[in-house]
C-alpha cells in the first residue's frame, strides 16, 4: 500500500477509495446475503472450485466457466419459480 501512496498522493480521493475496497466488498457480500435470507435475491455460487483474481491459465478458467454454466442448467428450475413469485 505505501507505493500506491506514493505513486498516487496527488489523488487523495482514489488512495481512500483503494484503501476501502475491501470493506466494500465485505459489506457487499453481506447485502447479497442478507437480501438471499429475505428471499429477494438468487444467488449463484460456485460449490467446488476457486479460482485466484489473477488467474490467467485459459484451460483453468474454461473449467471454471463450465462449472459455473453448469450450475446455471441445474438451478434452472429454483430461478424460474424464484422469478414468477
Amino acid at each position: 500500500m505505501a507505493a500506491i501512496r506514493l505513486v498516487y498522493r496527488k489523488y487523495p480521493k482514489f488512495l481512500k477509495l483503494v484503501e476501502e475496497r475491501a470493506q466494500r466488498y465485505n459489506d457487499s457480500l453481506d447485502k447479497i446475503s442478507e437480501l438471499e435470507a429475505q428471499g429477494r435475491a438468487f444467488v449463484l455460487r460456485p460449490t467446488t472450485l476457486t479460482v485466484g483474481n489473477s488467474e490467467s491459465d485459459v484451460d483453468t478458467l474454461m473449467k471454471y466457466y463450465q462449472h459455473g454454466y453448469d450450475m446455471a442448467e441445474e438451478k434452472m428450475l429454483e430461478l424460474k419459480m424464484f422469478l414468477e413469485k
